[in-house]
C-alpha cells in the first residue's frame, strides 16, 4: 500500500468536521467508502486502547462500528446519511453545572476574604450558589475522537469523493498535563486558501465558534474573551490559534515555513492543551474554519 501525505498531495475526502452553532455541536461526516473499507478492522471493545481509556475514565460503553452511535458512552450520535457521508452529531456538553444549593466555600454570601479584602467568591463567582464540574461527557468526546482519528490517520483507500480532504486532526486523551493535546495537517488547497486571509487580522468564524463552545462547557468570564484568537499572520498561510489557558493554542510545527514557501500543505501542533475543554474548543474552531473553506475553495 502506498501511503500518500496530505501535505504533499491532494487526496479525496474521507472525513470532514463541521460546526453547528445553534444547539452547539461538532458534526463529524465520514465518507461511505471509508466506512466500507474499515469494516473488517473496526476497533473492538476489548482492544487495548479501548480497555485502557474505559478503565481510566470509567466509561460505561464503547461502540466501534458506524451502524449506530459511535465511541464512548454514545458521544457521537449518528443522525443518518447526507449524500456520500454518514453524519454524527457531537454535542458540546456542559461541564460546569449549578446545583442550586448554597456554596460551601462562602456559605451563600458570595464573598470571600483575601488579604484583608472582601471579593467575590472564587468558587461560585459571587452567586452564593454551589457549582460542580462534570468532566465525564467531555472526556468521552475526547476519547472518542482519539479512537476515530487514530483509525482515520491514513485512510488506506481513495474514496470516490471529487472534493479533496482539507484538514485532518489527531487527538490524545489524558488527565495530566497536555492530556488534551491535538495536532493534524492542512492540505495544499487549504493552505493556499489560508493565504487569502492574510491581512484580515482575524478569522471571526473560528473565534466565534470557540467562544460558543467554551461558554457552553465552562461559562465565559469577562476577561476570557480576550484569550480567543485566530489569525493568519504571514502571507504564506501561517495560522495561529489561541483559547483560554497558559499560552494554549495551535501553531504550525517547526519547519512548516519551509513547506509553505514551496506551496505545500503543513502540519500543525498544539501548546499546553491540558483539558478536554480546551481540546473541544479548538476542534470547534477548526470545524467552523473548515465550513468556510469548504464554501470558498473551488476545485
Amino acid at each position: 500500500m502506498n501511503i500518500k501525505l496530505l501535505t504533499r498531495e491532494n487526496i479525496p475526502c474521507w472525513y470532514e468536521l463541521s460546526w453547528r452553532q445553534k444547539k452547539p455541536a461538532i458534526i463529524l461526516k465520514i465518507h461511505k467508502d471509508f466506512i466500507a473499507s474499515i469494516k473488517p478492522i473496526r476497533i473492538r471493545e476489548d482492544a487495548p486502547i479501548v480497555k485502557t481509556l474505559k478503565e481510566q475514565f470509567k466509561f460505561e460503553s464503547f461502540a466501534g462500528n458506524f451502524n449506530g452511535n459511535y465511541g464512548f458512552d454514545n458521544a457521537f450520535v449518528r443522525v443518518g446519511k447526507r449524500g456520500n457521508f454518514v453524519e454524527f452529531v457531537v454535542k458540546i456538553p456542559k461541564v460546569k453545572k449549578w446545583t442550586g444549593e448554597i456554596c460551601g466555600d462562602c456559605n451563600g454570601s458570595g464573598k470571600q476574604k483575601f488579604l484583608d479584602l472582601r471579593r467575590d467568591c472564587f468558587h461560585c463567582e459571587g452567586t452564593g450558589k454551589e457549582c460542580i464540574f462534570d468532566w465525564q461527557p467531555a472526556y468521552a468526546i475526547s476519547a472518542s475522537f482519539t479512537i476515530f482519528t487514530t483509525l482515520a490517520r491514513f485512510p488506506g483507500i481513495e474514496t470516490s469523493e471529487p472534493f479533496p480532504q482539507l484538514i485532518t486532526v489527531n487527538t490524545i486523551t489524558g488527565s495530566d498535563m497536555h492530556g488534551g493535546s491535538l495536532g493534524g495537517e492542512y492540505s495544499i488547497p487549504f493552505v493556499k486558501w489560508l493565504t487569502s486571509l492574510f491581512g484580515t487580522n482575524s478569522v471571526p468564524e473560528m473565534v466565534q465558534a470557540m467562544k460558543i463552545a467554551y461558554n457552553r462547557m465552562l461559562g465565559l468570564h469577562k476577561f476570557d474573551q480576550f484569550h480567543f484568537r485566530a489569525s493568519v499572520d504571514y502571507e504564506s498561510g501561517w495560522l495561529n490559534v489561541s483559547c483560554p489557558g497558559n499560552a494554549c493554542g495551535l501553531n504550525p510545527v517547526h519547519g512548516a515555513g519551509y513547506d509553505m514557501k514551496r506551496g505545500l500543505g503543513y502540519e500543525f501542533d498544539c501548546h499546553n492543551v491540558d483539558t478536554p475543554i480546551q481540546q473541544i474548543t479548538l476542534l470547534a474552531g477548526l470545524s467552523a474554519l473548515h465550513d468556510r473553506a469548504r464554501k470558498e475553495i473551488k476545485i
